[in-house]
């Protein structure tokens, strides 16, 4: 059988429910390997475990610290900062972790759920379409969309198209309207609940290491990532209507006032 590590043994102990011994491994290891963020993350978990969120914070902060492009700590900070009560602080975390980790879709989760939180019903529907576009299975995202969109109005159908490597594309999406402001999201296939798949959140062991030195790099206008969509749709009245939809990491996919 193979040893256990200590990391190993610090994750195990952890999920027992044994914090301070967890804790006290962790400690040890970091010690060791000072610049292994996803030491620095397993420790503050143990606090984060017990909701302890001001004690978590620092920890996941020093993991940010060292591999920016590590999204646990991201995440888990993202979490310590909803729940004490300052969500404007974890959408900003967010943001700051989508120009380095432009598609992870538990980044995006969070920052729908925070958005949804908030009552910013179209920028929480148009987080929660990123992450079916990634996974389009996930439970929490398809749930959650369906219900904030039966809290807007339906104002009509539209054809966005995109071009790619001189190729036209053609999507079709819908205009809805909440509190005033219209905004755009694109058709998803109907999905029965019970092949929907509930994404594991267990941070403990989590950790997918970047494949290069993790450097920190926005997005600019001019990278292929950043989109702007050129669209036509028509109003419930049979009004042709044009426009265009910028989507990137830093501008979400909505739209005012078409």
């Amino acid at each position: 059988m193979e040893q256990e590590t200590q990391t190993q043994r610090g994750i195990r102990l952890a999920r027992e429910g044994k914090m301070e011994e967890a804790r006290a491994v962790f400690r040890d290891v970091i010690d060791s390997l000072p610049d292994d963020a996803s030491v620095w993350c397993n420790y503050a978990t143990t606090y984060l475990h017990e909701e302890d969120y001001v004690a978590a914070l620092p920890y996941f902060e020093k993991a940010i610290e060292l591999d920016p492009a590590f999204h646990g700590p991201y995440r888990s900070a993202g979490i310590c900062l909803t729940a004490l009560g300052f969500h404007e602080d974890a959408l900003r975390l967010y943001d700051r972790a989508l120009k380095v980790i432009p598609d992870n879709p538990e980044i995006w989760y969070n920052k729908a759920y925070t958005l949804m939180e908030l009552g910013r019903v179209p920028e929480a529907i148009a987080g929660y379409d990123h992450v079916l576009r990634i996974h389009p299975l996930d439970a929490g995202a398809y749930i959650n969309r369906r219900e904030l969109l039966k809290s807007c109005s339906f104002k009509g159908q539209c054809a966005v198209y995109s071009c790619e490597e001189g190729q036209m594309n053609r999507e079709t999406a819908y205009v809805y309207s909440c509190d005033g402001t219209r905004f755009l999201t694109f058709a998803m296939d109907e999905v029965d609940d019970k092949d929907l798949v509930e994404y594991d959140p267990d941070e403990v062991e989590k950790y997918d290491r970047p494949d290069d030195d993790g450097a920190v790099e926005g997005i600019r206008k001019d990278d292929p990532r950043y989109l702007t969509r050129n669209l036509v749709y028509f109003t419930p009245d049979g009004v042709m209507a044009h426009g265009q939809l910028e989507h990137s990491p830093e501008f979400p996919a909505y739209a005012e006032n078409y």
